[in-house]
């Protein structure tokens, strides 16, 4: 049999083919990038960019272009998250399109959850409010749910009066004969809580469809969503004392910030900071609460919030007659734009 060598042959060609000189171009690329994730200083980072562009001006046609720009992507993904999204593009790869799709989710304001149905009121998390709010998937049958849910209500006792709302998603991962929505909602309303559960809608052989739409493919998986409409956490919850403290001081330092309506009155008294955060926010609650202090008699800023406002809202777009209702923040463009259909 040949055909095994062979194939290795072809599978080669590609390494065989490159010169030395784009070889070592290229080890150096990677060497830098393994420092710039080690250390994540700016100073790491700029050097991986300059490794980076030195070899993608010298091969811009070499195999492995869609690597290093991947490698960008991740190394820029949150603190420079919008060019992270063009590296992304530009390497043309499959892993490529999908962290793009994963960036720009995180950047764009929450979808509405896919249940099947609540227990307890239900929540529209799509919705912008002046609250926290803290979204945690969990399986009836998962092991850790017997603390996980215990702690949750000791989590809305202690922060729902400072603003702090909790949605828990009866999410299925596997074991889904054992999970059907009745059996969920019979085992949930064993034990009322202080907060709404939603029973996840499901489908056959894969996780079910909220936790997938909010990127988890295990359980326990928690969404922080800020007073502003922002994700600022997406991630597994382990329940261990430093993975707790993490998820915890998320929610903390979210509370902690003022809502659009101290903001609101902050901008129009001429408060420090007030009118850029807003303008820093690029979402449509922050545009709406622009636009109310552009409109604010004497108001000293005015003219530069009614500017701030122009900026954001999609070309044409009156801002006297705005639908703040139909529109959307795209984070590709970074403005505001035409709503796009419920995802």
């Amino acid at each position: 049999m040949r055909s095994a060598p062979l194939l290795l042959l072809f599978q080669l060609a590609p390494l065989l083919a490159q010169s030395p000189a784009e070889e070592e171009a290229y080890v150096r690329v990677r060497d830098a990038r393994d420092a710039a994730r080690q250390v994540g200083s700016p100073t790491s980072v700029a050097r991986f960019e300059e490794e980076a562009d030195r070899f993608l001006g010298a091969f811009p046609a070499a195999p492995r272009v869609g690597d290093v720009e991947l490698w960008r992507g991740d190394l820029l993904r949150e603190e420079r998250p919008r060019e992270a999204l063009l590296a992304y593009g530009r390497s043309g790869t499959p892993e490529g399109r999908q962290r793009a799709a994963d960036l720009v989710f995180r950047h764009e304001a929450p979808p509405a959850l896919l249940v099947d149905s609540w227990i307890g009121e239900p929540i529209d998390i799509a919705r912008p409010c002046d609250d926290v709010t803290a979204i945690v998937f969990f399986s009836v049958t998962h092991p850790q749910t017997a603390r996980l849910l215990p702690h949750l209500v000791h989590l809305h006792g202690r922060w729902q009066p400072k603003g702090l709302r909790i949605a828990g998603v009866a999410a299925v991962v596997d074991d889904a004969k054992n999970q059907s929505p009745a059996m969920i909602r019979e085992r949930l309303q064993q034990r009322p809580r202080p907060f709404p559960v939603a029973i996840d809608r499901q489908r056959g052989g894969l996780p079910s469809d909220s936790l997938r739409l909010y990127r988890g493919g295990l359980v326990p998986w928690a969404v922080v969503i800020d007073r502003y409409g922002r994700i600022v956490w997406l991630d597994g919850l382990e329940l261990q004392p430093n993975a707790l403290a993490r998820f915890e001081r998320r929610i903390e330092e979210a509370l902690a910030e003022p809502t659009l309506e101290q903001l609101r009155k902050d901008a129009i008294s001429g408060g420090p900071g007030a009118l850029e955060r807003l303008i820093g926010m690029r979402r449509v609650g922050a545009a709406r609460t622009l636009a109310a202090v552009a409109a604010a008699e004497g108001c000293a800023r005015r003219e530069e919030a009614a500017a701030a406002v122009r900026n954001l809202l999609p070309a044409g777009v009156d801002p006297a007659g705005v639908r703040w209702d139909l529109l959307r923040y795209d984070f590709a463009a970074d403005r505001l734009v035409g709503a796009a259909a419920p995802r």
